[in-house]
């Protein structure tokens, strides 16, 4: 599992839930991180931001 967020306070939450793959979609390189991190695409995506984020999981 792959999950987003946009600040730090979020992440450390986030990785203190137990979940170990955190990415940050505001920083400018969220593509290329994402990429990295499912190089093989994306079974299935639940989004709530919108925008950028949403585009880049959709068709990358």
């Amino acid at each position: 599992m792959i999950v987003t967020a946009g600040r730090t306070d979020k992440h450390d939450w986030l990785h203190r839930l137990g979940l170990k793959t955190v990415l940050n979609h505001r920083l400018p390189d969220y593509a290329r991180q994402l990429n990295n991190t499912a190089p093989s695409g994306i079974t299935r995506n639940f989004e709530n931001i919108g925008g950028s984020a949403h585009w880049v999981a959709q068709w990358r």
